[in-house]
């Protein structure tokens, strides 16, 4: 199953459903990857693939040592 974000307002050819643009439906490959190969006349996409990104968490590392000087100095 692919994600696809419509740039155009489209009409799905095989069910008559209307999809805005910026709505994000989810297809079955085969059918993701026809609707990602159209393209109007001036060349652009009718719609692109959104990509699930995996979010990393970020972790500070803090020398022990020094976080405890400092709230030393500024406990002062």
């Amino acid at each position: 199953m692919k994600k696809i974000k419509f740039l155009i307002q489209a009409t799905d050819k095989n069910t008559k459903e209307e999809y805005k643009a910026g709505h994000i439906v989810e297809f079955e490959d085969k059918r993701a990857d026809e609707i990602l190969a159209l393209k109007l006349t001036s060349g652009e996409h009718y719609a692109i693939e959104v990509k699930e990104i995996e979010k990393e968490t970020a972790k500070k590392v803090v020398n022990k040592e020094t976080a405890i000087k400092k709230t030393r100095k500024t406990a002062k």
